[in-house]
């Protein structure tokens, strides 16, 4: 994420990040207020949040109590505004926005067959690893109809299977990519965080976004470079 951001943000127009601040280093409720403040003090455009969890509660606390919302807009990552992590704000950051690939009002019927067979309860919100379970258990499911009968079934055929296996989820019809075996099809939101007349918070989707021209040149560059999160989740599991 760094450095496609890095990439995005000096390729958009130019550019500058004046600070990079790493916060949370010992624990993930560590008061980040004092790296807050040295940003706060370059007075930048705005400031881009990397965070979910408890350090984004801890960091949505510290910008509360530091009254930067008055004086800076806020970006942050998608998993920093899930429903799961609000709750436990003192008060969330009302207009942060984000970048994301799933808005549960864009396919309602597949939004509503996912929450039934995932059990999630009413007024719940589903936890992103379970969309991203549900949707690895529906792509095996898609490239075990493409691999032929039972007898002809076998691994190898499998994963010729998996490449252009396609399926639907919440996130609308994705492929797997046959050059890249990346999942592609997902449509990206600009989305903000409001509060509505009932005090609850909710992301509202602002509008679309569609990728610029160079953007397949440089995820390979992402792609091939040495940077690894070094971070591997077997998803079908959740």
């Amino acid at each position: 994420l760094l450095p496609a951001f890095w990439m995005g943000l000096q390729e958009a127009g130019g550019g500058t990040i004046l600070a990079t601040e790493v916060t949370h280093r010992k624990d993930s409720d560590e008061d980040p207020s004092e790296q807050l403040q040295r940003i706060a003090a370059l007075n930048p455009d705005f400031v881009m949040s990397f965070y979910s969890g408890r350090s984004a509660i801890s960091f949505a606390n510290a910008w509360h109590r530091a009254g930067l919302s008055a004086r800076l807009p806020l970006l942050a990552s998608p998993l920093f505004t899930h429903d799961a992590w609000l709750t436990q704000m003192t008060v969330p950051p009302a207009g942060v926005r984000t970048a994301w690939s799933w808005d549960s009002t864009a396919h309602a019927d597949e939004e509503e067959r996912f929450r039934r067979l995932a059990k999630v309860g009413e007024g719940k919100s589903p936890a992103v690893f379970a969309l991203l379970g549900y949707e690895t258990g529906r792509m095996l499911a898609s490239a075990i109809g493409r691999s032929g009968g039972e007898r002809e079934r076998s691994a190898e055929a499998l994963c010729r299977a998996l490449s252009g296996a396609s399926f639907t989820s919440p996130r609308g019809r994705l492929l797997v990519d046959q050059s890249t075996g990346d999942v592609t099809g997902s449509q990206d939101y600009l989305q903000e965080l409001q509060c509505g007349p009932d005090g609850a918070f909710s992301r509202v989707t602002i509008e679309t976004l569609l990728p610029p021209p160079s953007y397949s040149a440089a995820y390979d560059t992402i792609r091939q470079a040495d940077e690894r999160s070094g971070w591997l989740n077997p998803y079908l599991v959740t």
